[in-house]
């Protein structure tokens, strides 16, 4: 896999050549008058020190003298690798003459911008690779729409703010900041975070607000709150390490929203039942299976209604 990337912000862009090697990837940033090559970082997987069910990654960086790119690196280095669970290696080089300081912030937001266009393309292009054809969804649905992301890790809300570049996003840290925001501001989708911000509680309100809320967990990733979620009303589940993919599920909500049907059958397909037996054993629906069992006839359900109401359009 290899390609070439470059952001469309008008000002100050950014391009990237990104190429696997085995396992790991190779990824050059560059931008300006001049680019070059004025920073290296090289970044490893490992877990997580505050959530040993999320996956971060460290990087050790080596910066030319008289070049400051070392931080950009760093930082896509770091990005990439624990977005992607790997190996990964990044040079960049910048350079615009008489740059200011509102050049430079620009600068470095173009490089956050591009940093998620990597992780996104990577990781539709891998999909393509283990399925043979493509099973990401049309995200132009997501484009403009109006979108509460609540997490209590400030880290988790750059990430998705990026991943969700298309969208007009609006952030949360507590339950209070999120409840304010929920109260006051008309949003398409919600995306709650379940422990440190009373997720369930923000769903609980989302739903008085007609805001179809999308539960994202790494803590809370147990069959329980999985149908907990499903029975309080949320519209998808999704474990934080399918965090790249955010644009999939949520695409994926809006076009069942706007089509009546089931969001839930699409969640299905992207996380089967075999993703869930690999993290929690193969009798994992066992002390829930009457529920299960009514789960996927209700969606059996409504799938035929929705059809057949196609079929006499």
């Amino acid at each position: 896999m290899e390609f070439k990337i470059r952001t469309e912000k008008g000002s100050y862009d950014l391009e990237a050549f990104a190429k696997d090697i085995g396992r790991d990837f190779l990824v050059a940033i560059w931008g300006g008058e001049k680019p070059h090559i004025g920073a290296v970082a090289m970044a490893q997987p490992r877990p997580s020190l505050k959530d040993q069910g999320r996956i971060s990654a460290t990087a050790s960086v080596f910066c030319y003298l008289g070049h400051k790119e070392d931080i950009i690196a760093k930082d896509a280095a770091e990005k990439i690798s624990s977005a992607l669970n790997t190996n990964v290696t990044v040079t960049a080089g910048i350079h615009w003459d008489d740059i200011n300081d509102s050049a430079i912030g620009q600068v470095v937001e173009n490089s956050r911008h591009l940093i998620a266009m990597i992780i996104e393309r990577i990781t539709a292009e891998k999909k393509i690779i283990k399925t043979g054809r493509t099973i990401m969804s049309d995200i132009t649905i997501l484009d403009g729409k109006k979108v509460l992301v609540v997490d209590d890790e400030p880290d988790v809300l750059v990430v998705l703010k990026e991943l969700l570049s298309m969208c007009d996003v609006t952030t949360a840290s507590s339950f209070d900041q999120a409840k304010e925001r929920l109260m006051s501001q008309p949003f398409d989708i919600a995306i709650l975070d379940i422990m440190g911000v009373d997720g369930y509680g923000l769903l609980d309100i989302a739903k008085q607000k007609n805001i179809p809320a999308i539960m994202l967990t790494a803590h809370a990733f147990t069959p329980d709150n999985l149908v907990r979620s499903i029975k309080e009303g949320a519209v998808s589940y999704i474990p934080k390490e399918e965090l790249t993919n955010i644009a999939d599920f949520m695409a994926d909500v809006l076009k069942a929203k706007a089509g009546g049907r089931d969001p839930w059958e699409s969640w299905q397909q992207r996380l089967p039942a075999s993703f869930f037996e690999k993290r929690w054993g193969a009798a994992w629906q066992d002390t829930d299976k009457e529920f299960w069992d009514t789960f996927r006839a209700s969606i059996r359900t409504r799938d035929s209604k929705s059809k057949k109401l196609d079929k006499e359009k």
